[in-house]
């Protein structure tokens, strides 16, 4: 799941969220013939991935 989540977070969808000094990502990868998103939020100043997870369908927040 981590690996998947990673390489999702690879080639996503980016947005800035200032206020936190976050990056936002949306991606997918495909597995065993399925497509699977995910959501995840990076630091901008270490480049740490801080959380980072599955969903069904992505925020629109």
């Amino acid at each position: 799941m981590i690996k998947l989540s990673k390489d999702a977070m690879k080639i996503g969808r980016v947005r800035v969220i200032d206020r936190q000094n976050k990056i936002k990502y949306e991606g997918q990868v495909s597995y065993k013939g399925k497509i699977l998103k995910f959501e995840g939020y990076k630091n901008m100043n270490t480049g740490e991935i801080e959380n980072a997870y599955p969903v069904l369908e992505w925020s629109t927040k």
